[in-house]
């Protein structure tokens, strides 16, 4: 019963993920109780623009980063309607716009090799 422009796919891993969400308009996590949502940070990474839940720990950098929309999906009217305004047609620009500064906030936070060099740091850093 979803409109056509709307895609839940099953869980991707590897190359198919990437392709996934380098051809998605947006990337929407619904979800309310995942704190930490990598995979916005994975959406993030491949430049798509991202659509998050107030409730995600996330929200504050995605919206300060330019990447994405915040919405309360407790009101599915309201977030129905930015979502829709987001992937009107003459919203491209602002998409790609958001999605290249998700990926830009991304590649500063959560890049392989950064987040490597902090762990290996914090390790170091134990008594």
């Amino acid at each position: 019963g979803l409109p056509g422009n709307v895609t839940v796919h099953p869980p991707v891993f590897g190359e198919r993920k990437a392709a996934v969400l380098g051809a998605a308009a947006v990337y929407a996590q619904p979800s309310r109780w995942e704190a930490f949502g990598r995979s916005l940070a994975e959406a993030a990474m491949a430049g798509t623009a991202l659509v998050v839940s107030a409730e995600c720990d996330l929200a504050g950098q995605v919206t300060a980063a330019g990447g994405g929309l915040v919405v309360d999906f407790d009101c599915p009217d309201r977030t129905a309607a930015a979502i829709d305004a987001l992937l009107a047609g003459g919203s491209d620009g602002r998409r790609a716009a958001m999605g290249q500064a998700a990926a830009t906030w991304a590649a500063r936070n959560f890049a392989p090799a950064l987040v490597a060099t902090r762990t290996i740091a914090a390790y170091r850093g134990l008594g």
